[in-house]
């Protein structure tokens, strides 16, 4: 840009106006928007708002974050619902023969069954890999702090007085691990 100037900051239409606060009266139209079509950038698209604006929205306006969430939630529900529907009741699928439709088949998805029961209880549905991984993560975490309870000395180097923190350390740790609960552990 050899001999030109750079173009200001970009403000809102007023001096001292926050970039973007022109759109506000943008914030119902999208939220109508998202509740129809369930999708961020269609809902964008149907009030011409970017979706770095809806993020930012979210991010400073306590009462469109919870609104955005209470749509967002309802939109799941539908999800659900329908795919609850498809794996319990199931779908009219046509037959074809000929290439003409001779008939309907009654179609579940089995697929569908067990996302919905994963969701519903992961203790008993969920991913047995999840839970190895977690305890394996755990199992080796506990062995690293045994290994370095093992390097603390039983009695202080100066006074050779008893220190019982490996033993206290130790026993507490064995209590944990009898509670140990592979839902509760993030890795």
């Amino acid at each position: 840009m050899s001999g030109q100037q750079r173009p200001p900051n970009r403000q809102g239409p007023k001096a001292g106006v926050p970039r973007g606060a022109y759109k506000e009266h943008l914030k119902q139209p999208f939220l109508d928007a998202f509740r129809k079509t369930g999708f961020i950038y269609q809902a964008c698209d149907a009030v011409g708002v970017n979706r770095h604006t809806v993020l930012q929205w979210r991010r400073t306006d306590q009462a469109f974050a919870d609104e955005f969430r209470e749509s967002e939630g309802r939109t799941t529900e539908v999800l659900e619902r329908s795919a609850l529907q498809r794996a319990v009741v199931g779908d009219q699928k046509p037959v074809y023969h000929n290439g003409k439709v001779v008939g309907h088949v009654l179609e579940k998805s089995d697929l569908l069954t067990i996302f919905l029961l994963k969701a519903r209880d992961r203790k008993k549905y969920g991913d047995r890999l999840v839970h190895d991984v977690q305890i394996r993560f755990a199992s080796g975490l506990l062995a690293e702090v045994m290994k370095a309870l093992r390097g603390i000395p039983t009695a202080c180097p100066h006074c050779k007085t008893r220190l019982d923190v490996k033993e206290q350390v130790g026993q507490h740790l064995l209590e944990l691990s009898k509670s140990f609960d592979p839902e509760d552990a993030t890795v």
